[in-house]
């Protein structure tokens, strides 16, 4: 284990994330690099907690960190006052996110689940990337790529309602390598519709090869988040490496879903944030209108 001085404009000061020491190409090495992970979806998952705590007043924030990895969105969160439920089904993973979260103070803040979410409580099959500890993926059936995925462990899956005992959450952040969906549908306790608050934002990666691999697909994805567009939300791309957040209506999400870009051969993705009206103004000066759609 390796601890790292990380930082974040929206947090006072530095503080300090042990990060894996090899086989992590991703996130502990833009870590111990930079110190930093996903500065702009840092940047708006801190806005719109703060935006909450306008809010409530008289409560803390809520934040699902769905796919939680080593803790750096549930550290963030906690830190800047919001409670956290933060899932992690990888044994490792979920090691590191329990250190960080008590080195860091935020224990009585941030609830550690031990688990994958999806659509019923269950388990399910792990597929462990053996070079990126952000990678590990919730597979239907056996890998089709035992060279590259040689390890599979058993892992227990949970309905996000469960773990949120009828509390709407104000975020909710979901990057679980294409399990997504399952997640979503994890978050009614209906079961036939999704129960996305009208105060709730989602900062969700979309990428339509990995949610093939579970089962799912970019129209169920689509289908999920459609209704709020446009009527109790707005919906943005993220580019990070412009620290830009770019409009998105329907129209623009169907063919980004449709481009060359996001085909199985190419398996490209996007971070979304799909964000109440109410809270949208809070990013405004993030917003570029000239920047050109990602992708089309």
């Amino acid at each position: 284990m390796r601890t790292v001085s990380a930082h974040h404009p929206h947090v006072r000061g530095t503080f300090a994330l042990a990060v894996h020491e090899a086989d992590d190409a991703f996130i502990s090495t833009d870590l111990a690099m930079t110190g930093c992970w996903e500065p702009l979806e840092t940047e708006v998952l801190a806005r719109l907690i703060d935006a909450a705590h306008a809010d409530h007043r008289q409560r803390r924030p809520l934040v699902v960190d769905g796919g939680a990895n080593i803790g750096w969105y549930s550290v963030v969160a906690g830190l800047l006052g919001a409670d956290v439920v933060a899932a992690e089904p990888m044994p490792a993973n979920a090691d590191l996110l329990e250190y960080n979260v008590d080195r860091n103070g935020v224990r009585d803040r941030v609830t550690v689940c031990r688990t994958a979410l999806g659509a019923n409580d269950g388990v399910a099959a792990l597929h462990l990337s053996p070079t990126n500890q952000g990678d590990h993926r919730l597979h239907l059936g056996a890998t089709t790529d035992p060279a590259k995925r040689k390890t599979i462990i058993e892992v227990r899956v949970t309905r996000l309602d469960a773990l949120l005992h009828d509390r709407d959450p104000d975020v909710i952040k979901l990057d679980t390598q294409g399990s997504e969906v399952g997640a979503l549908r994890g978050l009614t306790a209906a079961r036939d519709e999704v129960r996305i608050s009208a105060g709730t934002s989602l900062l969700t990666e979309f990428w339509p090869y990995g949610l093939g691999r579970c089962g799912a697909s970019a129209s169920d994805f689509l289908a999920l988040i459609e209704p709020c567009i446009g009527v109790t939300h707005e919906c943005f791309v993220l580019l990070e490496a412009s620290s830009v957040l770019v409009p998105a209506d329907r129209i623009s999400l169907r063919r980004l879903s449709d481009s060359p870009a996001m085909s199985e051969r190419v398996r490209g993705f996007v971070n979304l944030a799909l964000v109440p009206l109410a809270h949208s103004h809070v990013l405004n000066d993030l917003v570029d209108h000239s920047t050109p759609f990602p992708f089309l």
